[in-house]
């Protein structure tokens, strides 16, 4: 462990000093993933304990209601929608339909433009934002 040493928090590491406000540290190679005394062994024991406890959070049961009455919602009004038809949002003429085609129509044109300079930005060469999750050049 040549050029490690146990900093004042007990994490072995490089000892830096502290960086100025708003300056990046990059992590190094050398920098260690994990602390000392943790495994991989350990650390999914401890996040498997989680999903595998006899008893959930009172977290979980306190969403179990809200999000319970929300499907029994989109079932109620699924069931109106079948009943009544798409008058129910305003589409009582049969011109109105075209909101409704040039709505999903819209979006799916939104979707599809986004993808589109993905994609030519990641085989043209350059760097953006999308970088990381693009195919690799062949």
């Amino acid at each position: 462990m040549s050029g490690l040493s146990l900093d004042r928090k007990g994490f072995v590491g490089r000892s830096l000093e502290r960086p100025k406000r708003g300056q990046v540290v990059p992590p190094r190679l050398d920098d260690p993933v994990l602390a000392p005394n943790v495994t991989i062994a350990s650390l999914t024991d401890r996040i498997a304990a989680l999903a595998t406890r006899e008893r959930g959070f009172l977290w979980w049961y306190l969403a179990l209601v809200p999000c319970s009455l929300a499907a029994l919602w989109l079932l109620v009004s699924l069931g109106y929608l079948f009943v009544d038809g798409i008058g129910i949002w305003g589409l009582n003429w049969p011109v109105m339909w075209g909101f409704a085609i040039l709505s999903y129509v819209w979006w799916i044109a939104i979707a599809r433009v986004a993808r589109s300079f993905q994609h030519y930005s990641t085989w043209s060469g350059s760097t953006g934002a999308h970088r990381s999750t693009a195919l690799p050049r062949r």
